[in-house]
């Protein structure tokens, strides 16, 4: 069992405090990286620019004509040097009060769906608290807790199908295996891909079947109908010719893994052998029988 999660799934938090001046999108929306979500008001912080600006063209001005006067030895070196730190002290200053104004404007992280927008024109916005959720469904994937007994089996490239109730059924890979088990419920986790994957959404249950074993061809046998000796020794009963009748004869077998009641057989059998299943519990071993009916659950009477 597992979760579909995707790692752009963002609440998007404004850097500054500040009353929201435009909502620039509404939910459902679709947005591209960098697209302005949310714009704060920077109005105070725009007039420090403007004042800024204003001093910085004039040292700016002052320094190119010092400069000029100083490459023909004109003038002090002091001269020279106050007036280009004057000139970069503005030009520090600017930059930091346009990265404030830029803190006002909350942008997406990346392109996808704008989920859900919490502020309305004129709310006070905080960096303690999201203005929207911005979801990405294009990359996809599952994470699920698989039982340390399967560690040794379970390995990337191997082919799983991915059931969400109600929705689908999907196939893919395993991605990626965990390394580490847990202490906690004895699990490693496992990360399948789903990127093709439609109608998902985060957080939805999924439950998850790994092909663990794949055989061209093989034997296999209702669970039920394998029986166990004192001896701890799995056998079955075949039915071999003799005549008109059949001869019961007790068959070891070597059961392998089981799937959905049906076990495979390792070795005992081969193709065509009639395995008893109803009357199993009443023959013995050398007993005559006939058949009640043909069918691929042989039925056994005694004779």
């Amino acid at each position: 069992q597992g979760n579909i999660e995707t790692d752009k799934n963002a609440l998007v938090f404004p850097e500054t405090q500040g009353v929201v001046k435009t909502v620039h999108v509404s939910e459902g929306q679709r947005v591209s990286k960098g697209q302005l979500l949310v714009s704060l008001d920077t109005e105070l912080i725009q007039r420090n620019i403007n004042e800024v600006e204003t001093s910085y063209s004039l040292a700016k001005d002052i320094f190119e004509r010092q400069e000029r006067l100083w490459e023909q030895k004109i003038g002090s070196e002091v001269q020279y040097l106050e007036a280009k730190n004057r000139k970069e002290s503005l030009e520090a200053t600017l930059a930091t009060l346009n990265r404030q104004a830029g803190m006002g404007m909350v942008t997406a992280p990346f392109a996808g769906i704008v989920d859900e927008v919490v502020p309305k024109v004129g709310e006070m916005a905080s960096p303690m608290a999201h203005v929207a959720r911005v979801v990405s469904l294009n990359e996809m994937y599952l994470k699920a807790a698989v039982s340390e007994n399967y560690a040794g089996r379970v390995q990337e490239g191997m082919m799983v199908n991915v059931i969400i109730p109600g929705v689908d059924t999907l196939k893919s890979t395993i991605d990626r295996v965990g390394q580490f088990i847990n202490p906690e419920n004895r699990t490693f986790e496992i990360t399948v891909a789903l990127n093709d994957a439609k109608s998902l959404k985060p957080n939805m249950y999924a439950a998850l079947e790994i092909n663990d074993i794949l055989r061209d061809s093989v034997i296999t046998l209702p669970s039920s109908m394998i029986q166990e000796d004192f001896e701890g020794r799995n056998y079955v009963y075949v039915l071999s010719p003799d005549g008109a009748a059949f001869e019961v004869k007790k068959t070891f077998v070597s059961p392998g893994p089981s799937y959905q009641s049906a076990t495979l057989i390792e070795s005992g059998l081969k193709a065509g052998d009639m395995v008893v299943d109803k009357g199993s519990r009443k023959v013995v071993n050398g007993e005559k029988v006939v058949l009640e009916a043909a069918s691929s659950a042989i039925s056994a009477m005694t004779k």
